[in-house]
């Protein structure tokens, strides 16, 4: 599919959004990945992907009328959809990345548990460790749409989080 044929499919605002992005790799990335999105869900919604309407629930988070729950996550040109219905998903997708203060960031957001984990682990499995604790935290953030910062509206329980290898070099979750 080319770039013209999805262009049509994003509302006013997602085209505005893109021809915001500077560099032509990241308003194509953005273009494949909420054009992909309607694709995917004119599937469950039975409708074309150029009239989905997307609502924001009470956290921000976009949502669509209906039984049909998504989440959409991006990282690199790397773009996954999560999709349930009746029920709140979140997902989360990273690149793993060896070269970030792994420590630092988590004790900021990981729980003391997994902070101790990072600390044990082999150096060289340490990276992939800690993209796979956030992920998690991610994709948990992502089921409710609260944001890294702040506590869900509604205390739930812990989600279940399944982890998956979506490419090479990369570390998904789902909640």
């Amino acid at each position: 599919i080319t770039l013209s044929v999805l262009w049509p499919l994003l509302s006013r605002t997602e085209q505005e959004r893109a021809r915001r992005l500077r560099l032509f790799h990241h308003r194509q990335a953005y273009l494949c990945a909420h054009a992909g999105l309607r694709l995917i869900l004119a599937q469950y919604l039975e409708q074309p992907p150029e009239r989905i309407c997307f609502i924001r629930g009470p956290q921000g988070k976009p949502a669509v009328a209906g039984p049909v729950e998504f989440n959409l996550t991006t990282s690199g040109d790397l773009a996954l959809v999560a999709v349930r219905l009746g029920h709140p998903v979140g997902v989360d997708c990273e690149r793993i990345n060896p070269h970030r203060d792994m420590v630092a960031i988590a004790r900021r957001l990981f729980a003391a548990s997994e902070i101790e984990q990072l600390q044990a682990c082999d150096t060289l499995e340490r990276p992939r460790l800690f993209t796979r604790f956030w992920t998690a935290l991610e994709a948990r953030v992502k089921l409710n749409g609260c944001g890294l910062f702040h506590p869900p509206l509604v205390a739930t329980g812990e989600p279940e989080i399944r982890h998956f290898i979506p490419q090479p070099g990369y570390i998904a979750a789902i909640a």
